[in-house]
């Protein structure tokens, strides 16, 4: 069984743990695009057009010979041939990606660690100097995968918080917008989880940067989910991860407070606008008619 890691820089090891030597760009690359197609693999012509599209079309025959050849001397019957095909053994590899992309569909607080444990870096960190073809498709998994993993992270972070553990829950959030400043989803985990902690000033502030972010590259603002969280954060109903104020009894009425049924009205003494005495004596007598009746 031979483990293929995909993640961070590539890594072909045995069933030992040592590590395969793999030298060469396109071997390398040909290899990560097997492990990434094990369940359909590709056409000799398809692999012609991603590593040596550069050249006719029987150089480029050759040359994807001559590194099957060298494949099947350093992998063994890993290395598949079946009429126009070529792949891997999905019996006898273990690729990382495909662990990666079937634990990030168990929401389990393990299936969630074991995912982020794989994540040691973009894909095929470093790995360039191909086709443009080939360089098309890698940046297309990258994107994939990155949106991917983003979303495994995310749920990391909220069931660190779940679990009380606020500094790696936001640990997570900060890394996961450094991923991708400028995506509404990973700066509403971590405004969120700055909310929840108390820290609602740093929460207005994470969104006043990001607002101004979005208008200087792409000219346009917040989406609607997080303008109502930030609405929600504003606001004196926000709780998170603490219980809401415990209602209080109101105090029983006793028997001289229970209301009378009258309504009654304060009346205070009028003043007038003009010093004339006739004026006055009318005044302070509308004052005690209303006092009476």
């Amino acid at each position: 069984m031979l483990s293929i890691r995909l993640f961070g820089s590539f890594a072909v090891l045995d069933a030992s743990g040592s590590p395969v030597a793999l030298t060469g760009a396109k071997t390398q690359g040909l290899v990560a695009y097997l492990a990434l197609n094990t369940e359909m693999p590709p056409s000799r012509d398809r692999l012609m057009a991603l590593f040596w599209g550069d050249r006719f079309t029987d150089q480029a025959r050759q040359s994807l010979r001559q590194a099957i050849a060298k494949l099947k001397r350093t992998l063994g019957d890993v290395i598949l041939t079946e009429h126009d095909r070529v792949g891997l053994n999905p019996d006898m590899v273990s690729v990382d990606v495909d662990d990666f992309s079937k634990l990030a569909e168990d929401p389990a607080v393990e299936a969630t660690e074991r995912a982020m444990a794989l994540l040691s870096g973009p894909l095929l960190d470093g790995l360039y100097g191909q086709q443009a073809e080939f360089e098309d498709w890698i940046a297309s998994e990258r994107q994939r995968l990155s949106s991917l993993a983003m979303k495994v992270m995310e749920r990391a972070a909220e069931q660190a918080a779940q679990q009380g553990d606020s500094a790696k829950a936001l640990g997570i959030a900060r890394e996961i917008v450094s991923m991708d400043p400028l995506r509404d989803a990973s700066q509403m985990v971590l405004i969120r989880l700055l909310a929840q902690q108390g820290e609602r000033a740093s929460a207005v502030q994470q969104f006043n940067a990001y607002e101004a972010l979005l208008d200087k590259e792409l000219g346009v603002g917040p989406g609607h989910e997080l303008l109502r969280l930030m609405d929600e954060v504003r606001g004196e109903g926000f709780f998170a991860n603490e219980a809401a104020p415990e209602k209080r009894e109101k105090p029983k009425a006793t028997p001289e407070a229970e209301p009378s049924g009258r309504a009654s009205v304060a009346v205070v003494p009028f003043a007038t606008l003009r010093a004339e005495d006739d004026l006055e004596f009318f005044v302070e007598g509308l004052v005690e008619d209303i006092s009476i009746n």
